[in-house]
Formats: C-alpha cells, sequence, structure tokens
C-alpha cells in the first residue's frame, strides 16, 4: 500500500498529464514521459538543447501601446510552443533557400502565469499568413516574406534551426510578445501515441468517407493506427476544407486522448517510460531534461483555464494556398491579457 507520500506525488503526476495533455496533441504525454523518467533514470534520450544563446530576454522587449497605455510583458509569464510536424506537399524547388520538407500543422501555445497560478494554450492556425524569415542555403537570413506561418519551419534543416524560425514567425504573429521555449514533434508520432494508449474515440463531425470509409458523419468510431493521422489531419476534399474545421477535429481528439493518458498512467507505471523511448526520436526541443521538469512542476500548481482560439477568415491565397487573416481587435486584446500589464507613470 502506497502512504500519504506516495499517493500525493502519484496524483501530482497523473494531474500533469492531464493539463498538459489538454494543452497540446501530443506533447504533453512526452513531456510527463520525460519527467518521470528523468525521475527514475537522471537520463534523457531526446534531442535537446540550451536556448540560453538565442532567446531574447524579457526586459528587452519594448513596451507596446494599447488603448492610450503603454503596457510591457510581464514577468511571471513563461511560454512553450508546441509543434506538430507534417510533410509540406507543396515544397519550394527552387534551390534559392535552405529548405526541407515539415510544416508545422500544428501549433500550440502553452501560457503559464507563475503569480495568476493559472495555464492556458491559445491554438494557432497554421494557415495564419505573417511575416516569414528567409534563410538562405547557408543557413543565412535572407530577410522576410508574408505566407502561411506553417511554412515557416521548412526553412532550415528541419530540425533546431526551423523549429527557432518557427517561434520567429509566431513571436511576429503576436506582435514581437516574446517565445521562450519549444518542442516539436513529427506527426507521424501520433498514431503511435495513439495505440499505445488503446485506441481514441471520436464522433465524426461531417462526412468524411472519401477520407476513410468508416467516418461517417455522427458515426462513435475508435481510431486506431492511420486512422488517428487521418482524423487530425485531413481538409482536402472535405465540405469545410479550410484549417478552421481540421483544428476542431484536432481540439476533440485532444480532449480524448486526455482521457485515455489519464487512464493509462494510473493503471500503468510502465507507460510514461515506455512512450519516451518510442517517441524521443521523433521529438526536438530547446530545453535540457531538467528545463522541462522544472516546467512541469510550475504547471501542476497552476489552474487550467481553457483553449483559446482566434478568430478571422480564410481564404485561398497565392499558390492556390488557404491563407488565414486574424481579427486584429481579438488578436490584440488577446495578446494583452495573456502576456503584458500596463506600465505605471513615474511620480
Amino acid at each position: 500500500m502506497q502512504n500519504g507520500r506516495g499517493r500525493s506525488k502519484r496524483s501530482r503526476t497523473i494531474r500533469i498529464a492531464l493539463l498538459l495533455l489538454a494543452a497540446a496533441l501530443a506533447f504533453g504525454a512526452i513531456l510527463l514521459a520525460t519527467n518521470l523518467w528523468e525521475s527514475e533514470h537522471q537520463s534523457y534520450s531526446g534531442e535537446i538543447g540550451d536556448p540560453d544563446d538565442w532567446l531574447n530576454p524579457k526586459e528587452e522587449v519594448p513596451t507596446i501601446p494599447f488603448n492610450g497605455r503603454e503596457y510591457r510583458v510581464r514577468d511571471s509569464v513563461e511560454t512553450l510552443l508546441f509543434m506538430g510536424l507534417d510533410s509540406d506537399e507543396q515544397p519550394d524547388e527552387s534551390g534559392a533557400s535552405y529548405n526541407n520538407d515539415l510544416r508545422a500543422d500544428f501549433l500550440m501555445l502553452l501560457i503559464i502565469d507563475k503569480e495568476a497560478n493559472t495555464c492556458s494554450t491559445v491554438h494557432i492556425d497554421r494557415d495564419t499568413k505573417t511575416q516569414v524569415t528567409v534563410l538562405g542555403v547557408a543557413g543565412q537570413e535572407l530577410g522576410t516574406t508574408s505566407e502561411q506561418i506553417a511554412l515557416a519551419h521548412t526553412y532550415g534543416s528541419g530540425r533546431f534551426d526551423s523549429c527557432r524560425n518557427t517561434v520567429k514567425a509566431v513571436e511576429n504573429f503576436l506582435y514581437g510578445t516574446p517565445i521562450d521555449h519549444f518542442l516539436s514533434l513529427t506527426m507521424d508520432a501520433v498514431q503511435i501515441l495513439n495505440d499505445e494508449v488503446g485506441g481514441v474515440p471520436v464522433t465524426i463531425p461531417e462526412d468524411m468517407t472519401m477520407i476513410d470509409a468508416s467516418f461517417v458523419e455522427g458515426s462513435r468510431i475508435t481510431l486506431y493506427g492511420e486512422q488517428a493521422l487521418k482524423f487530425v489531419r485531413a481538409r482536402s476534399g472535405l465540405e469545410n476544407n479550410t484549417n478552421r474545421g481540421r483544428m476542431e477535429r484536432q481540439r476533440q481528439y485532444l480532449n480524448e486522448l486526455y482521457e485515455k493518458v489519464f487512464w493509462n498512467v494510473s493503471v500503468d507505471e510502465e507507460f510514461p517510460p515506455r512512450i519516451i523511448s518510442k517517441l524521443s526520436n521523433y521529438m526536438v526541443s530547446d530545453c535540457r531534461a531538467d528545463q522541462l521538469q522544472s516546467l512541469l512542476e510550475t504547471a501542476s500548481e497552476c489552474e487550467f483555464v481553457g483553449i483559446e482560439t482566434i478568430e478571422g477568415e480564410s481564404v485561398v491565397g497565392e499558390n492556390n494556398r488557404m491563407e488565414f487573416t486574424p481579427d486584429r481587435d481579438q488578436l490584440e486584446q488577446l495578446i494583452i491579457d495573456l502576456f503584458y500589464e500596463p506600465v505605471e507613470p513615474a511620480e
């Protein structure tokens, strides 16, 4: 029988899993596994690094005006950008830039406010048009171009430099708001996690039989293997072929995955190390293992207040790509609410 401290530690661990899985498609499970694996084995097999040589300290971020007042980034806020990577069906083959074929198809920003003791997330539409830095064949910056935010990752090697380029694009989209950390996972890993938890049940929101014969509108099915990828990826050929419909399916899948991971962690002590072992090769992060563990400890004490979405309009743009233009007023207010505080006038 476990003592009170053991039960408290296990309850805390499960709470961490629930919180972060509510934040992102599959990455929360990896972070949970990292935390447990680190505490048990003092080692970590994922590709990780130290962000100190490239992240900008918050005190260097300039103030911004809003509704007649100046605002600055709150010191109490810490952020982690989750990226789900998938192959680009329209890669740039011009040879003029430094490219790979992995887009950041899933983007969700985890925001921890240590002072307010809250944790929230922003689900960012991968079709969002923003300023993206172009990298030359030697990796040098060649300037910026206005295109889908998902394509920022296609510049670079597909590893750290591409993730950092995506971070920079998201910061541009958020009016220069700094992002502290990132973690990416290729979408191919989704089906591995999906099957490790015993399949994920979903309700099919529209007729998707052209994607999979079992995806009948309104039916309740359990996804296995490639079905999970089809469900979270598909949009071409659907009545609602914008990324907004896909994001709604991703959030449904996320909520169901939340429940399955909770159950697996509660009944199987080997689940976390097994997941980290199977998924570590799919992951890239700028955080050291101890940084991830510290972030988890902080998140575990916070109240999760929900997933924020940004309203706007999707249209077909250049190169026949969908482009999402956010509602500027809503976006500005969201940025102020989540990241900033007013600068008090000098006495």
